[in-house]
């Protein structure tokens, strides 16, 4: 690898260590999802392979996240550390997120990047719980007794003579017919932490979305002005291989 390619990688690589690559999601999954939560615009919702650098840098053992996009004003984003499609553990983790994604349907999407009514509450709610607010999260737990739902019916569909068949649509549709209180038209969320969590919760999204765009800009920039400067980093390869 010469210095020109090495020199623009690094801008490529901060840009993917903010804003992980979109997933092509198999045809089973978006039918599960599709399927179990038939109230959910999916067409609003994109998929991520990884983790968003926050999440990575200060909660590790965080496996998916669902989150708002930076510069949208109704889409919403997921992200997985190891999307695995094709496992029940896997699905119950996809199940899991989508049904934030109903919870945040419930509640509310509209709004400007991160300013968006579900998540000033779920901060709000955390804030409100403390330390080891997670475990303790009322959306946590409903969207952790749905997917133990979803685990425990994909489970049953494995039994020992039929481990090895490959999840399809024809599979999830059997499973979701044995288990019909899979299916959810709405998540039942209501927010009870009181105003002035949410008040607060609500300044320091401010912050966040103010902060968030701004980084994003700046590693354009940087990409941009890295372009500019290519040719002149072919002179300076050329000179240093001249030498």
């Amino acid at each position: 690898m010469n210095i020109r390619q090495k020199i623009l990688r690094i801008p490529k690589g901060f840009f993917r260590w903010f804003s992980p690559a979109e997933l092509i999601i198999p045809t089973h999954v978006l039918y599960l999802l599709r399927s179990i939560y038939p109230e959910v615009n999916w067409e609003k919702v994109k998929f991520h392979d990884g983790l968003p650098w926050f999440t990575s840098t200060f909660s590790s053992w965080t496996s998916a996240i669902v989150l708002p996009s930076t510069f949208g004003c109704s889409k919403v984003n997921v992200y997985f550390k190891n999307f695995d499609p094709d496992s029940c553990a896997g699905l119950s983790i996809i199940v899991h997120e989508g049904f934030h994604v109903l919870q945040y349907k419930d509640i509310g999407t509209k709004g400007i990047g991160w300013l968006r009514l579900f998540i000033i509450q779920y901060s709000a709610s955390c804030i409100s719980l403390g330390k080891n607010c997670y475990a303790k999260h009322p959306m946590e737990k409903q969207a952790y007794t749905h997917d133990a739902l979803f685990r425990k019916a994909c489970n049953a569909s494995r039994s020992p003579q039929n481990t090895s068949l490959k999840f399809n649509e024809e599979l999830i549709n059997a499973i979701i017919k044995s288990h019909p209180q899979l299916i959810k038209s709405t998540s039942g969320f209501k927010y009870d932490s009181g105003w002035g969590y949410l008040f607060f919760s609500f300044l320091l999204l401010v912050i966040i979305a103010i902060l968030l765009p701004t980084i994003y800009l700046f590693l354009l920039l940087l990409c941009f002005v890295l372009l500019l400067a290519s040719p002149l980093l072919y002179l300076f390869e050329w000179i240093l291989m001249d030498k």
